[in-house]
């Protein structure tokens, strides 16, 4: 009895203190200074191309310096990033990510590797807009950093998907022909005035508009599914439902079925299993949903469209309708993506009339600073460096990236630059306040280019 009381109260001491050390590091000064320490003693002088002791201890201590700003993540399975590279006192401004070449030290998706995250907007421009870079480091071309099946990463998709779009150089013709090929068929991407994309209707999918309300109103971001079971879903399904109904009614001019909308989700389900050993049953499972919903949206006026100007390209029309359809079902009609969007853009307006008089007043305004501010939009592309580089980061820590090594853009971080959104001081704070219609607002560079230069194209 006297040992177990004993362990009880060095449990209790020890939770005690681990308690109180959050609430310090919760002062922005002090976790200040313990990115500045961690950077000093822990942070490697070199990029390693694999895990290791020395990188485990850094993150490690990164990961506890950050753990009062988890809370402000997306979700539990982005908390790691998306709480470290938000607000005014996030580590991407602590550790002077937006300083110098604008880069900073984070965690990679290879297995928990170290990478230099480019976290200012300029340092992803670099990469992003350049017409050569390196985006060849794929799912199937990053085997010797990853657990990858090439085989069966080939076969989750119908032939001719691969390489996504976002794989693609910007000077691809493949890339230049789709833009093309997109803007010519799909209305719902053309935004005339003579544009006929329809409108929203509620599925008639049993039981999903009476819950529709109550599914929204009770849902937390954060923890709902986690405490579902399920830590990747972002929002509920009624609200999925509709979502991915009115997207593919928007998009493809077709209204899907019940039954298309649960595979819609289950192949978004398998999606992550590329980056965790991907199992050739799921990859079947994948490849067979891709095409029989690459038969439903044939049902429609946009698909038919899209193959009949791949024909008259001389494209390959299959390739195409099989590469839009995954576009569409990766990045459009699910959460995170525009799902995630058109969410957080529904729970901003619960807050009150203040955010209702603001998206009437301009819709599209209010929109894209939901897409700033909580990432609906494309959250990061990884690269391989193809040369070795020495870098001097902001605060001064110098650092080799080796050749091969993973380079994380990270687009999040960059919509809390306030070099670009922090107004005329660079404030940080002022690039944490929901704006809709900052002067700047088609800066935005959440979909991998700005706006104001992807419309160029369209």
């Amino acid at each position: 009895m006297g040992f177990g009381r004993c362990c009880c109260k060095g449990c209790f001491g020890f939770v005690l203190m681990l308690v109180m050390f959050f609430v310090i590091l919760s002062i922005p000064a002090v976790r200040a200074l313990w990115v500045e320490i961690v950077f000093e003693t822990l942070a490697p002088d070199e990029i390693p191309l694999t895990t290791s002791t020395s990188s485990g201890l850094w993150f490690a201590a990164w990961l506890l310096g950050n753990v009062p700003k988890l809370w402000q993540g997306a979700g539990p399975l982005l908390w790691p990033v998306h709480g470290m590279s938000r607000h005014a006192d996030s580590y991407a401004v602590l550790s002077k990510g937006y300083e110098g070449p604008g880069l900073t030290l984070g965690m990679a998706a290879q297995g928990g590797m170290i990478s230099l995250w480019r976290t200012s907007h300029d340092a992803i421009k670099e990469f992003t807009y350049d017409p050569n870079g390196p985006r060849q480091y794929s799912w199937v071309d990053i085997i010797p950093l990853a657990n990858i099946n090439e085989t069966c990463t080939r076969s989750f998709f119908v032939d001719g998907t691969l390489p996504l779009s976002l794989q693609r150089n910007t000077n691809d013709p493949m890339y230049k022909a789709q833009r093309k090929l997109w803007s010519a068929t799909i209305p719902a991407l053309q935004r005339t005035e003579d544009s006929s994309a329809p409108g929203f209707e509620m599925p008639a999918v049993p039981g999903v508009e009476s819950s529709f309300c109550s599914a929204v109103n009770s849902w937390n971001g954060k923890w709902s599914g986690i405490l579902m079971g399920d830590a990747t879903k972002w929002v509920p399904d009624a609200f999925d439902t509709v979502f991915k109904f009115n997207f593919f009614r928007q998009v493809f001019d077709v209204d899907i079925t019940e039954k298309e909308i649960l595979m819609l989700r289950e192949w978004f389900t398998l999606f992550p299993n590329l980056n965790n050993g991907c199992k050739d049953s799921d990859a079947a499972r994948a490849h067979e949903i891709q095409k029989l919903l690459m038969e439903s949206i044939l049902r429609g006026n946009v698909a038919k469209a899209v193959v009949a100007e791949a024909d008259k390209e001389g494209m390959d029309s299959k390739a195409q309708l099989a590469s839009t359809l995954v576009a569409f079902m990766a990045a459009g009609s699910s959460a995170p993506g525009g799902g995630q969007t058109a969410f957080q853009a529904l729970k901003k307006l619960q807050q009150g009339k203040v955010f209702v008089d603001l998206y009437l007043k301009d819709p599209d305004a209010f929109i894209l600073e939901v897409l700033r501010m909580e990432q609906g939009g494309g959250d990061q592309i990884t690269f391989a460096q193809t040369k070795e580089t020495t870098w001097t980061l902001g605060n001064g820590k110098v650092i080799k990236e080796p050749l091969g090594s993973p380079i994380i853009t990270k687009m999040e971080a960059a919509c809390y630059d306030p070099n670009i959104w922090g107004g005329p001081s660079k404030d940080p704070a002022y690039a944490d306040k929901f704006i809709p219609g900052r002067e700047n607002r088609e800066r935005l560079l959440t979909f991998m280019n700005e706006l104001q230069d992807i419309k160029k194209v369209l």
